[in-house]
């Protein structure tokens, strides 16, 4: 099956979509706020009869994770129908120019505040978060605990593109299913092995990889699913809902071995499942829904949202900065202004620079100029 992922797709192996992937946005927003949700449950004037699950901010994560990987690889594969390869240098110049300048103002500002004693992190904290490695490093202070997915992220950027490239699509999407197979095993088996690791563990990127396979297998038989008519016929009835649903109810299941065995896998199905039938039907009403304009506006500015969130909800402090609902808008300022002054520009620098590089690579090459002097 995945030496031929496309499916009857005209020969493409990429997933049959447009250049602005309908829904995704959408998506990000609802993401963005199960995050949101989560860290500000406990903080000041939070309504005390809103008791969100605490794994409902992880929950969150998990989809941009999903998201990720169907995302990634749909590039990478993009690519691929082009030009039968990928290039590392231009895969790492993108996610340089989308990751690294909002990341290392919002380190830059975190470093100005320690500096003025109104923010604490913990020995180690920014060496690990300069390099990538906080989901690594525990304990860690709270302005600089979420970094933990950021550098999830990371490290699959820096492992996936290399797989594509030396195994190839097919082989690649095997890579991707071993995984998904194998992290219910390597998850259960370090927490029986390894007490000392229970607290923190589901950061670590082999403890969630799974969700970026699953992401990447998604792509890598998004075409051939279409053509999968019975499979469609279930995603576009009302049985699609369960999957929603059974999605909530995991995030009640207080059983960390069940969890780690089977609940996240199947937290990764009903993601792959909701991902598909959105991106797949805008149309429906569901789709409409996330394909509205605030909802889009806030899934662009999710990154944004993201990194800055954690300065100000904070159930550990009593600064009046960090009470609801000014430290909801003191989020969304700082997110906005970030997108804006940091993030935009460097956006437009990217896609010149991306225009440029493609221009190049399809000028005719040069002839050498006859000499006019020749006889």
């Amino acid at each position: 099956m995945f030496d031929r992922i496309a499916g009857p797709a005209g020969g493409k192996l990429s997933p049959i979509l447009p250049s602005r992937i309908p829904s995704l946005d959408g998506l990000r927003a609802i993401s963005i706020a199960l995050v949101l949700l989560g860290h500000l449950a406990g903080t000041q004037n939070f309504p005390a009869w809103i008791h969100p699950p605490a794994s409902l901010a992880n929950m969150g994560v998990r989809v941009f994770f999903v998201i990720s990987g169907f995302l990634i690889t749909s590039l990478l594969l993009k690519e691929w129908d082009k030009t039968g390869r990928i290039s590392l240098k231009q895969f790492y110049l993108r996610r340089i120019f989308r990751i690294f300048p909002a990341f290392y103002v919002y380190i830059g500002v975190v470093l100005v505040l320690v500096w003025a004693g109104w923010v604490a992190v913990l020995d180690g904290d920014l060496l690990h978060a300069f390099t990538y490695s906080m989901n690594y490093h525990h304990p860690h202070g709270w302005p600089l605990a979420h970094l933990w997915s950021l550098a999830v992220e990371e490290q699959f950027y820096l492992v996936w593109p290399a797989v594509f490239l030396l195994a190839g699509p097919g082989r690649a999407m095997k890579v991707a299913a071993s995984v998904i197979l194998l992290a219910p095993l390597i998850r259960i088996g370090t927490w029986q092995l390894f007490e000392s690791v229970r607290p923190t563990y589901g950061q670590q990127f082999e403890a969630v990889a799974d969700a970026l396979a699953s992401g990447c297998l998604l792509a890598g038989i998004y075409n051939a699913l279409g053509a999968w008519e019975k499979y469609q016929q279930v995603l576009r009835s009302a049985w699609f809902w369960a999957a929603p649903v059974v999605l909530g109810v995991l995030q009640f299941i207080d059983k960390p071995r069940v969890q780690m065995f089977a609940g996240q896998t199947l937290m990764n199905l009903c993601i792959l499942l909701i991902i598909e039938r959105m991106v797949r039907y805008p149309e429906t009403p569901a789709g409409k829904v996330l394909n509205l304009a605030p909802l889009r506006f806030m899934g662009v500015l999710s990154y944004s949202l993201y990194l800055w969130q954690q300065l100000v909800l904070n159930r550990h402090s009593t600064s009046w900065t960090a009470a609801f609902p000014v430290n909801l808008g003191f989020a969304v300022v700082l997110a906005i202004s970030s997108y804006y002054i940091v993030e935009r520009p460097f956006l437009r620098l990217k896609e010149k620079l991306g225009a440029a590089a493609k221009a190049k690579a399809q000028s005719p090459p040069r002839l050498p100029v006859a000499d006019v002097t020749e006889t």
